[in-house]
């Protein structure tokens, strides 16, 4: 599935300035349609409908831009990807995945990951000189089961669940109650130049037994990519996004005492040791460091 169209179903406030200026601007790589939708209520389906039909727009290439709940709801109905656009606080959009304020001042990068969140899709997060980092999906099991075999790994780190069905359902529910509501979460580590899986690294949102929460690092390199510096080049990476992009203050790593690589790893990455804590009944050391 692939983005091609914006269409704006935004009344008035769609022929505002701003949004001309907007829709200008998107237009360098989206086509972009004004939809306007002049019925009642109760009409907005089939309105919907005949728009589509008429401007020969794919509604599964489209994310549909608006201001009404009762419209998105259409058209999700209409399996149509949409982006709730507030313009009042008139309307609830709880339940939406991404709820844009201001929607003339997004880039084409939201608009595009609106549309992915919108069908399940997998954000690509960043890149390095050497790595590529995306989120995870399903289809990634095949490669993430093997990294757990190797002894360095399986050493230190809990292994996904032995029956790939409660595996599965798992990474559903993470991607829908942790990437998307946090934005962030584990992501899959791929070496660029071999197109093969380096590992996984990422954060997650943790709440502790002495009350602190935030976000942690985690990060796992698997062989051949090993003693290659890829975890540091990935985790100075994610800790610039966790910053820039997501405006995170601080972050945590939390550790086994015996893992002493991972620690060393840490202290590189500019974290101290904050205190030792129990976490899931296993004691575990936790650093710290300000972003």
């Amino acid at each position: 599935m692939r983005l091609t169209t914006i269409v704006i179903a935004l009344g008035a406030f769609g022929e505002g300035e701003k949004m001309q200026e907007f829709a200008k601007r998107i237009e360098e790589e989206y086509r972009v349609l004004f939809c306007p939708l002049t019925g009642t209520e109760d009409e907005l389906e089939t309105e919907l409908c005949d728009f589509f039909h008429s401007a020969g727009c794919s509604k599964s290439a489209a994310l549909l831009l608006g201001k009404s709940r009762r419209l998105l709801l259409h058209a999700r109905e209409l399996n149509i990807a949409t982006l709730a656009c507030k313009m009042d606080d008139v309307e609830d959009f709880q339940g939406f995945p991404l709820v844009c304020e201001e929607v003339w001042d997004v880039d084409n990068r939201f608009l595009l990951r609106a549309y992915q969140r919108e069908w399940d899709l997998p954000w690509d997060i960043l890149e390095t000189e050497r790595l590529f980092v995306r989120e995870e999906t399903e289809e990634d099991l095949d490669n993430i089961y093997p990294m757990y075999d190797q002894p360095h790994i399986a050493k230190y780190l809990e292994r996904p669940y032995d029956n790939r069905k409660d595996e599965v359902e798992y990474m559903q529910k993470y991607r829908k109650y942790v990437y998307g509501y946090y934005q962030y979460g584990l992501w899959h580590v791929i070496d660029k130049a071999t197109g093969m899986p380096a590992g996984r690294a990422g954060l997650n949102p943790k709440t502790y037994a002495d009350g602190k929460s935030g976000a942690e690092l985690g990060y796992m390199i698997a062989e051949p990519f090993t003693h290659k510096g890829y975890c540091m080049e990935v985790c100075t990476a994610i800790m610039e996004y966790a910053r820039k992009e997501l405006y995170l203050t601080e972050l945590f790593c939390l550790i086994k005492p015996e893992n002493k690589i991972s620690q060393h790893v840490a202290e590189r990455l500019g974290f101290t040791f904050d205190r030792e804590i129990e976490a899931e009944g296993k004691k575990m050391f936790r650093f710290y460091r300000e972003i």
